[in-house]
């Protein structure tokens, strides 16, 4: 298509970028991840997101939560730190909150915005405010794009790194078009929408693509058992563990959607694609990147 390159992902060639890190390593410099996502309800994609994060080796991540529900991060994120902000009982994070965040943005080398937040008043405006506040790069998912509906040239204003994640709902929304539309005519759309926007997007759909620039790279993993709740969590996750350890945010995205397409594949021949739960993922992917990291 004119005015886009498109490739198939080259599996030899990229996942070198994953070889074993070096001996004298530590936690603090092994990526540092700021998750904040999850709230009443929807607490499974905060500790998904989390867990995708340090199981792609992120060395640390802390989960920016409602202080209501820290009892139920608290003992599903054992490995990761949370970060609880008084909510009076409400469930959901709020503009009030918008400092006390800005605080830990410094400690981060990558921040994932966005997940289970829900679309509370309060909560959007504390995720716009955010967007464009946030200096590091920065993973915007589900609800984080609720609000730009039919307006996503206004994620432009943002001038820091930013990767936008979305599924052909999210992304038929961000563009103000009828879903039969984007999926007759996908590269056309996707084009057109790349010579407006200054991001870059992974669209989640078999086969998922990564739109960076003038390049389009399309995924050769996957298959429709990942068409299940908490997956996008997981992979939203993988993409800033790997932005938090240097990795360029194309190539992230790239070698997330393998990693997670193929732990999928995997998980096809041991639970079939009805079977498959996002949390096995996360069960199937260190062993996956093993692989790749003692080559």
């Amino acid at each position: 298509i004119k005015g886009l390159s498109w490739k198939i992902f080259d599996k030899n060639k990229e996942l070198a970028l994953l070889k074993k890190p070096k001996i004298d390593i530590n936690k603090y410099n092994s990526g540092k991840v700021l998750i904040i996502a999850g709230s009443k309800g929807m607490t499974g994609a905060s500790i998904l997101a989390t867990l995708g994060s340090l199981r792609t080796g992120a060395g640390m991540t802390i989960s920016i939560i409602p202080s209501s529900l820290n009892n139920i991060y608290e003992s599903s994120i054992i490995e990761g730190i949370t970060y609880p902000l008084n909510d009076n009982m409400s469930g959901y994070l709020k503009i009030e909150h918008y400092q006390a965040i800005m605080e830990k943005i410094g400690w981060a080398d990558c921040v994932i915005l966005g997940p289970g937040l829900g679309r509370e008043q309060s909560t959007m405006k504390l995720i716009k405010k955010l967007i464009f506040s946030i200096n590091k790069p920065l993973v915007l998912d589900a609800d984080g794009l609720y609000q730009f509906q039919n307006n996503y040239a206004e994620l432009n204003k943002r001038k820091s790194p930013m990767i936008i994640t979305p599924h052909f709902g999210e992304l038929k929304n961000l563009l103000g078009i009828e879903k039969h539309e984007l999926k007759n005519d996908f590269s056309n759309i996707m084009t057109n929408f790349m010579k407006s926007f200054h991001h870059t997007a992974l669209v989640k759909q078999i086969p998922s693509c990564t739109f960076h620039k003038d390049n389009v790279t399309i995924n050769i993993s996957g298959n429709p058992g990942l068409a299940t709740a908490g997956t996008g969590d997981v992979l939203s996750g993988m993409i800033a563990s790997f932005i938090s350890q240097n990795m360029p945010i194309n190539k992230a995205a790239e070698i997330s959607a393998f990693l997670h397409g193929k732990s999928a594949d995997i998980l096809s021949n041991q639970k079939g694609y009805r079977g498959q739960l996002a949390s096995d993922l996360l069960t199937v992917i260190p062993g996956l990147i093993m692989r790749y990291e003692q080559s």
